[in-house]
C-alpha cells in the first residue's frame, strides 16, 4: 500500500513543476497586459490634459495673471466668473479640474479654479488666492525648473493624474496651469483589460492541453526507452572505464616523464647558456692580455721578423675571437633570444665597412675584393643593419677565406618594388673564385659545425657556424638564402631581404663605420683617467697604452674604491671594469649617476670594459648610465676613438 502511495507521490510531483510554470505565465502575461493598457491610458489622459491646460490660457483673460498679483484688482465678479468659465471648459472636455496657481515664497496659492455644478450653484468654488496647502514638491520647483511636470498625486479628494504647465506673461510674470483627472475612472477599463486577458489564457490552455498530454505519453514512452538504452550504455561504460583508467595511469607517467625532461632540458639550456657566458668571459681576459701585449709590443721598435711573429699572434686570437662570437651567436639565435630591429642606416656604407673590415687580408692574400651597389638601389633603408652586417661578414669572410686566386665580389640589386606598403626586396650576391662545394655535400651546408669535408677544417680552421647563422638570421628577416658552386671554380652565394623605406616620419638612425670625421680628426688632449679594473695583466696593458698617449691614469681594484676616488678627485673619463669583487662596475656606475656619497661630478663619462659580449650585459650598462661599451679584447684604435666620441657628447674635450 505505501508503495502504491509513493508511486503516485512521485507521479504527481512531476506536475508541479510545469503547473507553477504555467501559473507564474498567467501571471507575468496578465501583469504585462495591465501595465501596457495603464500605460496607454496614462499617454492618452496625460495628452488630454495638457490640451485641457493650454486651452485654460485662451479662456482666462491675458491680462488676468498680471493683474492677479494685485489682490485688489481681481472683483468677486471676475472672480466667479472665471470660475464659471474654467467650470463649463473642463465639464466640456471631461477634465475633473482646471486651475491656475502662482508661487509666491515657496507657497502655491490659487488664482483661479473649476467646480462642479452643485458647487457653482451654491457658489461653493474655490476663492481667489487661497493658499494650496497640498502643492507637490514638483510644482514648488517649477519657478526654479520652468519645465512642463506629469504627475500622480494623492490627497483628500483622491488619486488624480495632473499636469502642471509654466507659464510667462507679456510683463515677466509665471504662473502655472494646472489639469486633473481622477484615476478612478480608468479602474473599470483595467478590470475588464484583466478578465479578457484571463479568459484569453483560458482558451489557449484548452486548446494546448491535449497537445500536452500527447506530449506527455510520448515522453512516458521515450523515457521508457532511453532507461533501456542507458542500462545497457551504462554496462559498456562501465568495460571503457576500466580501461580508460589504464590508458590514463600511463599517460599520467607519460606526462610526468615528459615533465622531468622538460626541466632537465631548461636545466640543461640555462646550464649551457651561463657556460658560454663563463667561457667567453674567461677566453676573453686572457686574449685581452695577448692582443694587448703584442700591440704595445709592436710599438717598441722591433725586427721585421719579430714584428711578423706578433701579426701571427694578433691574427690566431682574433681568429680564436670570431670562433667564441659564432657560437654565442648561434647560441642566442637557438635560444630564440634575437630582437628584430627597425631603424634607418646607408647601405652603401654598410657594404663598404664590410669589405673593408676583409680588406687588409685580401691584400695579405694577394687577391681583390670589389663591392658594387646598383645604382637603382636607395642610398637609405629601414630595417636591422647590425644582422644585416653580420651575414655580409659570414659570407664574405667565408668567399676570402676560401679563395686563393683570383678574388670575391659584392654585388646589391633592386630585386623587388613594392609601391603601395614603400618597401623594396635586394639580392646580394656574393661570389668567389675559391676551392667551391662539392656535390655531396651541398646539402648540408647551411648545418651547424659543418664544412666541405674535415681536410678543408685542418686547412682553413673555422667552426662551421657561419652559414648557419646566416641562414637563421635570414630567415628572421623574412628572406631567403641560396647558393650556386662548382667545385675547383668558386661559389656564389644570394640572399635577398625585405627593407622599407624611410618616408618623412621620424626615424631612429645608425650609422654602421663606428666613425666620424669630427671625432676621427680631433687629437685627444691628456686626460686624467680612472681605471677600474681587478686584473693585474689587464691592469697593465691598459695602463701602459694609456700613459704611452700621454695620459695620467689612476687605478681603482672595485667599485668601492672607485666610489672614493670620484669623491676625492676629479677625473675626465672613468673606465670601468664590470666584473670586481666587492662592488662591480655597474653598481658603481649606478651610484655615481645617482649622485651619491658627495660625487664630484655625476654627469662624468663612464665606458664599459668587459670580457662579456652578451647583449644582455650591454643592456645592463646602458640603464646604469654608461656612455659606451666596449668588449674585450679591446682595439686600443677603437678605445682612442670611443674615448674621443663619449668626451665629445658630453662636451669635456
Amino acid at each position: 500500500m505505501n508503495n502504491i502511495i509513493q508511486r503516485k507521490a512521485i507521479k504527481w510531483k512531476k506536475f508541479i513543476f510545469p503547473v507553477i510554470v504555467y501559473l507564474t505565465g498567467v501571471i507575468l502575461f496578465t501583469l504585462i497586459n495591465y501595465q501596457r493598457t495603464k500605460s496607454s491610458l496614462i499617454k492618452q489622459i496625460d495628452r488630454n490634459l495638457f490640451i485641457a491646460a493650454q486651452s485654460v490660457k485662451a479662456a482666462l483673460p491675458s491680462d488676468f495673471h498680471d493683474r492677479a498679483l494685485n489682490a485688489e484688482s481681481i472683483t468677486a465678479k471676475e472672480d466667479l466668473l472665471n470660475i464659471k468659465t474654467l467650470t463649463t471648459l473642463a465639464n466640456s472636455m471631461k477634465i475633473d479640474y482646471l486651475y491656475t496657481v502662482i508661487i509666491r515664497n515657496r507657497k502655491a496659492y490659487f488664482t483661479s479654479c473649476s467646480t462642479n455644478l452643485q458647487e457653482l450653484k451654491n457658489k461653493n468654488g474655490v476663492n481667489y488666492l487661497l493658499q494650496y496647502s497640498e502643492a507637490s514638491r514638483e510644482m514648488l520647483n517649477i519657478p526654479i525648473n520652468q519645465k512642463i511636470v506629469y504627475e500622480t498625486t494623492f490627497d483628500r479628494w483622491g488619486t488624480y493624474r495632473t499636469v502642471l504647465v509654466p507659464v510667462v506673461t507679456k510683463s515677466g510674470n509665471l504662473y502655472i496651469l494646472g489639469a486633473d483627472y481622477e484615476l478612478k475612472y480608468i479602474n473599470e477599463i483595467l478590470k475588464k483589460e484583466v478578465l479578457i486577458s484571463s479568459l484569453i489564457v483560458l482558451f489557449l490552455s484548452l486548446l494546448i492541453l491535449p497537445f500536452a498530454y500527447k506530449l506527455y505519453k510520448m515522453e512516458k514512452n521515450y523515457r521508457c526507452f532511453l532507461q533501456a538504452k542507458v542500462e545497457e550504455r551504462t554496462a559498456q561504460l562501465s568495460r571503457e572505464i576500466s580501461e580508460r583508467n589504464k590508458t590514463q595511469e600511463q599517460l599520467k607517467e607519460s606526462l610526468t616523464h615528459s615533465e622531468e625532461l622538460a626541466e632537465k632540458a631548461q636545466e640543461a639550456n640555462k646550464a649551457k647558456g651561463e657556460f658560454l657566458a663563463t667561457m667567453s668571459h674567461e677566453i676573453r681576459t686572457p686574449l685581452n692580455v695577448i692582443v694587448g701585449m703584442s700591440s704595445l709590443l709592436n710599438q717598441s721598435g722591433i725586427s721585421s721578423e719579430q714584428s711578423e711573429y706578433l701579426r701571427t699572434i694578433k691574427g690566431a686570437s682574433e681568429h680564436l675571437l670570431h670562433v667564441i662570437g659564432d657560437v654565442l651567436d648561434f647560441s642566442h639565435i637557438e635560444s630564440r633570444k634575437v630582437e628584430i630591429e627597425n631603424v634607418k642606416f646607408d647601405i652603401k656604407e654598410l657594404v663598404n665597412y664590410s669589405l673593408s673590415s676583409f680588406m687588409n687580408l685580401a691584400k695579405h692574400k694577394e687577391i681583390f675584393l670589389k663591392g658594387i651597389v646598383d645604382e637603382k638601389v636607395p642610398q637609405y633603408l629601414t630595417g636591422d643593419p647590425s644582422y644585416v652586417r653580420q651575414i655580409l661578414f659570414n659570407l664574405i669572410g667565408n668567399a676570402v677565406k676560401f679563395t686563393e686566386t683570383g678574388g670575391v665580389n659584392l654585388t646589391v640589386t633592386l630585386s623587388k618594388f613594392d609601391n603601395v606598403e614603400n618597401k623594396i626586396e635586394l639580392l646580394f650576391k656574393v661570389s668567389d673564385s675559391g676551392i667551391g662545394i662539392p656535390k655531396s655535400k651541398e646539402q648540408y651546408i647551411f648545418e651547424k659545425f659543418s664544412q666541405a669535408d674535415s681536410s678543408t677544417r685542418r686547412r682553413y680552421g673555422g667552426s662551421g657556424l657561419g652559414l648557419a647563422i646566416c641562414k637563421h638570421l635570414i630567415c628572421l628577416l623574412s628572406g631567403k638564402i641560396w647558393f650556386e658552386s662548382k667545385e675547383g671554380e668558386g661559389s656564389n652565394f644570394y640572399f635577398t631581404i625585405n627593407f622599407g623605406l624611410p618616408g618623412t616620419e621620424s626615424i631612429k638612425q645608425i650609422g654602421l663605420s663606428d666613425s666620424n670625421s669630427e671625432v676621427d680628426n680631433f687629437k685627444l688632449r691628456n686626460l686624467n683617467i680612472l681605471l677600474a679594473e681587478d686584473n693585474v695583466l689587464n691592469v697593465k696593458v691598459a695602463k701602459s697604452f694609456l700613459e704611452k698617449s700621454g695620459h695620467k691614469v689612476t687605478v681603482a681594484e672595485n667599485g668601492r674604491v672607485v666610489l672614493e676616488k670620484v669623491k676625492e678627485n676629479s677625473f675626465d673619463l672613468i673606465l670601468m671594469d664590470i666584473e670586481m669583487p666587492e662592488m662591480d662596475g655597474i653598481e658603481a656606475a649606478q651610484i655615481i649617476r645617482e649622485g651619491g656619497i658627495n660625487i664630484i661630478d655625476k654627469n662624468i663619462p663612464i665606458i664599459a670594459l668587459t670580457a662579456h659580449a652578451l647583449n644582455e650585459i650591454k643592456e645592463k650598462c646602458q640603464l646604469a648610465g654608461m656612455n659606451h661599451f666596449i668588449a674585450k679584447p679591446m682595439d686600443f684604435k677603437k678605445l682612442d676613438f670611443a674615448m674621443a666620441q663619449v668626451l665629445k657628447e658630453a662636451n669635456y674635450l
